[in-house]
């Protein structure tokens, strides 16, 4: 991946598009290189050449599609980087988003033996009784409290624009997090709960509380295996950015093949 920001910087120099330079910028992100060093072996976390070729030319901020049109799947407009593409709930996709996130957070979880719960309800009482702050509900983990996490993919480019400076690549993941704070955190306190939003960004990365999160896990597997920490804080970094990736192609894929306007990956 890009850690060097000496690297990057020269790069910021070359390219000739906005986007692209937005691109880089957000690459910047600790840990959103990370899926291009995990290793394809861990069942669902595979590439196909047209999936990882997509998550690469995203990456560097190049065309996957021929030519803007409307999305086959919703009425915005399906734009050549793929940008929508990565947040539009169309052919229910937003689902399959999350849940792959989701679902590599929880054989993590198996593998830290890791108490914890799937899509849990009825966590909270009175008005807030059926909201549901936990896509997984974790036993005795923060001081001793149960943690609420909420899996939720920001687009990292759902604010780029090219006349505006500077380019804020973690203020969509941000935004995300306030906003899952603001639904649950005071129900959850008031419940002895601790909420956690696990937020990701489209380009692979994670807001701090994500991050500290998988840094947790990363340490309850390296006491559950034996794994050196920092290896295994790695691993389920690489892991998780993958999952993101991966999660992404899908619908990449779909809406330029549906359109008939996917650039050849096969080359």
């Amino acid at each position: 991946g890009i850690r060097s920001e000496s690297i990057t910087d020269d790069l910021l120099v070359t390219v000739s598009t906005p986007l692209a330079k937005a691109s880089i910028i957000a690459c910047r992100g600790e840990g959103s290189g990370a899926w291009l060093q995990a290793l394809p072996s861990y069942g669902r976390l595979r590439m196909a050449n047209a999936e990882w070729k997509c998550a690469a030319m995203f990456r560097l901020g190049l065309p996957l599609y021929s030519r803007e049109l409307r999305c086959p799947f919703c009425p915005a407009v399906l734009d050549v980087f793929g940008i929508h593409a990565t947040s539009c709930p169309g052919a229910g996709d937003a689902t399959v988003r999350h849940d792959l996130v989701r679902d590599t957070l929880v054989a993590i979880l198996k593998e830290g033996k890791v108490s914890h719960r799937v899509e849990v309800r009825f966590l909270l009482e009175d008005e807030h009784l059926y909201q549901k702050p936990a896509d997984i509900f974790v036993h005795n983990w923060e001081g001793g409290l149960s943690v609420c996490v909420d899996v939720s993919i920001a687009n990292s480019l759902e604010r780029f624009n090219a006349t505006a400076r500077p380019f804020a690549r973690m203020t969509p993941l941000i935004d995300r997090e306030n906003q899952k704070l603001k639904k649950y955190h005071e129900a959850c306190k008031r419940n002895g709960l601790v909420m956690c939003p696990f937020v990701c960004g489209s380009l692979g990365f994670f807001t701090a509380m994500a991050d500290q999160f998988l840094k947790d896990l990363g340490t309850a597997v390296s006491s559950a295996t034996g794994m050196c920490r920092a290896h295994a804080i790695g691993d389920v970094r690489r892991r998780l950015s993958f999952a993101v990736q991966k999660a992404q192609c899908s619908s990449w894929l779909r809406r330029g093949l549906e359109a008939g306007v996917m650039l050849r990956m096969d080359s």
